[in-house]
């Protein structure tokens, strides 16, 4: 993924970083590579509140998982998104992992 930062002074890009995204109804998360370190976003769409750079996560992950219009609709309210397709997920909020590589995630959603 190419990262970008918008603000009224135009788009700044940020450079390049791999990206993963582990689709599940239970245990939602992105994984990115970058500068060496892998790190997981643990997404909880069901419970979190809504902020401006959660909502581009959310985005990501739905377009990704469900397709676009699902993605567009995550952009409006992604905890509408999660309910309507029944997810399920325990954490209240989302929370950030270090990993040592990225198939990693599959040891922290089992």
């Amino acid at each position: 993924m190419r990262i970008f930062h918008a603000s009224q002074q135009g788009r700044k890009d940020q450079g390049e970083e791999n990206g993963y995204v582990l689709c599940s109804m239970t245990k939602p998360a992105i994984v990115s590579e970058q500068g060496g370190q892998t790190t997981a976003l643990l997404l909880a769409p069901s419970n979190e509140r809504q902020s401006r750079e959660s909502t581009n996560f959310y985005t990501l992950y739905f377009s990704l998982c469900h397709g676009l219009e699902a993605g567009r609709s995550a952009a409006r309210d992604w905890r509408a998104v999660a309910q309507s397709l029944s997810y399920a997920v325990p954490l209240q909020q989302s929370r950030t992992v270090s990993l040592k590589e990225p198939e990693s995630i599959l040891s922290l959603v089992q």
